[in-house]
């Protein structure tokens, strides 16, 4: 399974619709792993879910992100954990531990504890 994490100074970026660096992770067997560090090459919704989905991206984690991005993203299948803040680090060990819906991951002001949401869920460890 593929991880992307759209990333501002080595934290989750506040927006996904203005974020410009996507770091890709692979969770393994034997943990996660790091792939590669990508910069966007359009802003527009449709053209970023295309260039998640031709990454191989299954799961996105991200800050805000609008309703023509969320609805893009998801036509591609792509799972989307939204409105999440902190440490990109400290994120993914939370997610891989299944731990990412305690409240000081959640993204301050997004009224979360209403619209938080893991869309199935992850199943692999």
């Amino acid at each position: 399974m593929k991880i992307g994490v759209t990333v501002w100074h080595e934290r989750i970026s506040p927006v996904f619709d203005n974020a410009r660096s996507l770091w890709i992770y692979a969770l393994e067997s034997d943990g996660l792993k790091f792939l590669e560090n990508r910069s966007f090459g359009s802003a527009l919704p449709e053209a970023r879910a295309e260039e998640l989905s031709s990454a191989g991206i299954n799961v996105l984690i991200c800050g805000a992100i609008s309703m023509p991005y969320s609805h893009a993203l998801e036509s591609c299948g792509i799972q989307i954990v939204p409105f999440i803040s902190g440490d990109v680090s400290t994120v993914l060990d939370a997610y891989v531990q299944n731990r990412l819906n305690q409240p000081h991951f959640f993204l301050p002001g997004c009224g979360c504890k209403r619209r938080y949401r893991f869309r199935g869920g992850h199943s692999e460890k």
